[in-house]
């Protein structure tokens, strides 16, 4: 039995990573694309946030 919840708790730590990696990725490239076109990164900004608020309704969870 605590190997299960050993097992679940490791994938809920993956999970939070690999939202960590996609925020980093999401924040350079919003970084570079304001150097370049300023105008550009409010679609960028809602389209994230739409993102993650879709995938925390399909997750039954906000991520926001």
């Amino acid at each position: 039995m605590q190997s299960i919840t050993a097992n679940k708790v490791k994938k809920k730590q993956t999970l939070k990573l690999a939202h960590l990696i996609f925020a980093t990725v999401i924040a350079l490239t919003d970084f570079y694309i304001q150097i370049g076109n300023p105008d550009k990164v409010i679609y960028l900004y809602i389209a994230t946030l739409a993102f993650f608020f879709a995938y925390g309704i399909y997750k039954s969870k906000p991520n926001i």
